[in-house]
């Protein structure tokens, strides 16, 4: 058996790698390690896995968070292509030729919000033109995951609370969805409720102190909900400041979350979202009191690249519940 080993340099200071090798006795003589970087560049990515193309793994094991497992997820899919001819463009290939040939994923997450080991997609980034894509399709699921709450107890009030808004925006974004079904919205409310017993711990001082294995569990929970759904419009807003900005993903996704709630219960007033206003109502009250948009600015502020909110994917502007004008995607975002 030979294996791939992908982390990110961080990981890889924080010795992951020893972790994977004894959780699951790798033989390291067998295994390759590659360090990756946060928001996957496409150009990058496919220098990547054409220069791996031949080295024939029969597993993947991806630790590190959500930009680490998107690597992995694409190398997984794309590593067996590659092998036959070189890769050129990730969005132009059909999948569905080699999904019977993808590699074997376990997906160790170590932060608490993107739940992409429950989910059949990878954001790519292009920085040269300004633009994020995803790649969507079900061979993309990771085969195995692993939820390991210990990794927590290590990141940074900000490594920590940005995850979480992701988690949240998630949550939330699966139920304000035009693709929504039963059994998302039983996946949503689950993360929901664990969301709202932990999130008034959400605080420079106090974040110690929340259940880091539940908001583990929430993430993964969420993750499996948007993999139904897929995200909606507060993330259709955030890839333009994460990419012109560098504002963190889950800062960008998650600032405009307390106008867009409002928006739906004056605007919308959709029904099925007003059954978990017993859990909603208090996670925006802490949003709130946390003054993202504050956060935001300061990220604007170091940056001459002008947001276009005019823009947005489609693609995602088109799961939430109404089409929103450009005056109203405006609203969200300002003070």
């Amino acid at each position: 058996m030979k294996y791939l080993l992908v982390l990110s340099n961080g990981g890889k200071k924080r010795f992951y790698h020893n972790y994977m090798y004894s959780k699951f006795s790798l033989d390291r003589k067998l295994s390759v390690e590659i360090t990756v970087d946060d928001y996957p560049d496409s150009d990058k990515l496919i220098k990547l896995i054409n220069s791996l193309s031949h080295s024939n793994f029969d597993k993947i094991f991806a630790i590190g968070g959500g930009s680490v497992i998107d690597i992995a997820k694409v190398l997984s899919v794309f590593l067996p292509i590659a092998n036959q001819r070189k890769i050129k463009n990730l969005q132009e290939e059909d999948l569905d030729l080699f999904k019977e040939k993808k590699i074997h994923l376990t997906a160790v997450p170590t932060t608490s919000g993107t739940g992409a080991e429950a989910t059949q997609f990878a954001t790519i980034w292009d920085h040269i033109n300004l633009k994020k894509y995803s790649i969507d399709h079900p061979s993309l699921l990771p085969e195995e995951f692993l939820l390991d709450s210990n990794f927590l107890n290590t990141l940074s009030y900000e490594n920590f609370l940005y995850p979480v808004l992701d988690c949240v925006s998630h949550t939330l974004e699966s139920i304000w969805n035009s693709n929504r079904n039963a059994s998302s919205l039983i996946l949503s409310e689950k993360s929901l409720k664990i969301i709202s017993n932990e999130i008034g711990k959400l605080s420079k001082h106090n974040y110690k102190d929340i259940d880091f294995s539940k908001i583990l569990l929430a993430s993964n929970l969420a993750g499996q909900a948007i993999n139904t759904t897929r995200t909606s419009i507060a993330h259709a807003i955030s890839y333009e400041y994460t990419i012109k900005q560098g504002v963190p993903h889950g800062l960008a996704c998650s600032f405009t979350i307390p106008k867009i709630h409002y928006f739906i219960l004056k605007e919308v007033n959709d029904a099925i979202y007003k059954n978990f206003l017993k859990y909603t109502s208090k996670i925006i009250e802490h949003l709130e009191s946390l003054e993202l948009l504050n956060m935001v600015n300061k990220f604007e502020k170091d940056n001459t690249n002008i947001i276009d909110l005019s823009t947005l994917n489609p693609s995602r502007l088109n799961t939430f519940l109404v089409k929103p004008s450009i005056k109203t995607l405006e609203d969200f975002t300002n003070e």
